[in-house]
């Protein structure tokens, strides 16, 4: 190598340099480490993508199962707010009873959907063990039983405030109560994320939103 650079730079009257190895090896040396760097990045983008993902679906079902029952309650009536989750085999009250925020709300919300039949026909939503059910009893037929949330969905907390549920007249509430006002339901659920993965650490949620009958309330 050294004969034929000296005869090139005979021939051509311009000096010619090579690399030494040291010089070659260095370049390696950092083109390995750029590499290692840029894949190490690419692969943290991938994880942190696939995760964004995971977290958005996780996200779509509790929007969904929230917007279900904001669906509901705007175009359900006869509202009975409660913290005793139903039973099959005890018939559900077909009374009003409001559960406003100065009493601490209610975590069971039972009331005559839009799609009644009869008008002891009865719709529950509620939590249990960190799932969302929503429950469906028509009057003298078998309950349905939905559930609401995945498994990779945690609910831990699920408040109904119910205001305005009573009658003008006081004649189908719990405790005779009675009001001229519309009923109003404020929704707040909150809980996390339940990833499969061990490594993955969960997502914390919080969702509040308040919904008015359309119909109107004039008993």
């Amino acid at each position: 190598m050294k004969y034929l650079l000296t005869f090139l730079s005979t021939r051509t009257g311009v000096p010619i340099k090579a690399f030494t190895l040291v010089e070659i090896l260095v370049v390696l040396g950092l083109f390995s480490s750029i590499s290692t760097l840029v894949l190490g990045t690419l692969f943290n983008a991938q994880a942190i993508n696939s995760r964004l993902q995971e977290t958005q679906a996780i996200f779509d079902n509790i929007n969904l199962s929230t917007q279900t029952i904001t669906r509901d309650i705007r175009f359900g009536s006869d509202f009975y707010g409660t913290t005793t989750l139903p039973v099959v085999s005890v018939p559900l009250p077909t009374i009003r009873r409001s559960c406003p925020q100065s009493l601490g709300g209610c975590n069971v919300l039972i009331f005559k959907p839009a799609d009644a039949v009869d008008d002891r026909d009865r719709v529950v939503y509620y939590v249990n063990n960190g799932v969302l059910f929503k429950e469906e009893y028509p009057f003298g037929s078998s309950a349905t039983i939905s559930q609401m949330t995945a498994g990779d969905v945690l609910i831990e907390s699920l408040i109904f405030y119910v205001d305005g549920a009573q009658t003008s007249d006081g004649s189908n509430d719990e405790n005779a109560a009675f009001d001229y006002i519309q009923p109003r339901v404020t929704l707040l659920v909150s809980g996390r994320t339940n990833p499969g993965s061990t490594t993955k650490s969960p997502v914390r949620f919080n969702i509040q939103t308040t919904i008015s009958s359309r119909g109107i309330d004039n008993k």
